[in-house]
């Protein structure tokens, strides 16, 4: 029904554990490419800590999967509709598409990947890091399979390509790469310009 009407269909189930049988009885039954599974966490404790980073990019990799807006099932829990997002739009508006051949300053690409809540290793080893070695720029999407390595001469962007994570070695060419936040809530420059100008206007009491 969903691929007939051109549609995303949502499932909501009462909680967390029976969103995710639900999930999983689905990937049985339909390409896996099909089902995004939205986990929210009905609450958090210390012992759920890992657990909830993981639904967290889980979330995220949905959220970017549904920007493309092709006819899927979005399997997620009460919590999970209650959960306010940003509009897709501030989601579209915050990809930083990067082309081979085009010039970029690296200090605003290494800028942007902590903006977007990357963590600057030494070496890339899982979703969410990034590491720089002087003209090339490693980082891990969560959305990917594989890291994807940036390769400048000058500020030109030479080449791109995805790498093993273990051996280190390159795998495959490619033509363009996105950065997308790995955080649920960012800024852009026009509302942290706008949070500052507020802030600064805002009563000495206020800000002690």
């Amino acid at each position: 029904d969903y691929q007939k009407n051109n549609r995303m269909i949502f499932v909501v189930l009462p909680t967390l554990f029976d969103a995710q049988t639900y999930y999983d009885g689905l990937l049985n039954l339909v390409c896996e490419d099909d089902v995004l599974f939205y986990p929210v966490d009905e609450m958090v404790t210390a012992s759920l800590l890992i657990a909830s980073n993981e639904f967290k990019f889980e979330r995220i990799s949905t959220i970017i999967s549904m920007l493309e807006d092709k006819p899927r099932i979005v399997v997620t829990n009460v919590n999970g509709i209650l959960r306010g997002i940003l509009p897709f739009k501030k989601w579209r508006e915050n990809i930083f598409k990067l082309e081979v051949g085009k010039n970029y300053d690296l200090h605003d690409i290494k800028r942007k990947l902590v903006e977007f809540g990357y963590k600057n290793v030494s070496v890339v080893s899982k979703s969410g890091e990034f590491s720089v070695r002087g003209s090339i720029i490693d980082y891990f999407p969560i959305n990917s399979l594989d890291p994807v390595r940036l390769d400048f001469f000058d500020d030109e962007l030479d080449t791109i390509k995805t790498f093993d994570v273990n051996t280190q070695l390159s795998k495959l060419r490619i033509k363009e790469a996105k950065i997308f936040p790995i955080v649920e809530l960012f800024y852009d420059d026009e509302v942290k310009n706008k949070m500052e100008t507020e802030y600064e206007t805002f009563p000495n009491f206020f800000r002690k």
